[in-house]
C-alpha cells in the first residue's frame, strides 16, 4: 500500500505542476488578448470622434467626390500609416 501511495503522491504532484503551467499559459493568452481588444476599442473611439464631428464629415464627402473613392481609400489607408508612424515616433521620445 505505501508504494500505491507514494504514485498517488507523485501523480498528484505531477497534476498540480501541469495545472499551474496550464493556468500561466492561459493568463498569457487572455492578456494577448485583452491588448487586442484593447487596440480595437481605441481605434472604434477614434472613429466614433471623427464621425461625431459634422466638419469631419462633410471635408471626407467632398474629398471623396472631389477624389473618386479608389483615391480618398488611398489617402486614408496613407493617413493611417502616418498616423501610427506619427504615435509610434510619440511614444518612444516621450
Amino acid at each position: 500500500m505505501n508504494e500505491r501511495l507514494r504514485e498517488l503522491e507523485l501523480r498528484q504532484r505531477q497534476l498540480v505542476l501541469r495545472s499551474s503551467l496550464l493556468r500561466a499559459e492561459i493568463g498569457g493568452e487572455g492578456r494577448r488578448i485583452q491588448a487586442s481588444l484593447g487596440q480595437v476599442d481605441r481605434g472604434v473611439t477614434a472613429v466614433r470622434t471623427l464621425v461625431s464631428s459634422p466638419v469631419v464629415l462633410a471635408v471626407t464627402g467632398v474629398a471623396v467626390v472631389l477624389a473618386g473613392p479608389l483615391r480618398a481609400l488611398r489617402w486614408v489607408g496613407r493617413g493611417l500609416v502616418a498616423l501610427t508612424l506619427v504615435r509610434r515616433v510619440v511614444k518612444l521620445l516621450g
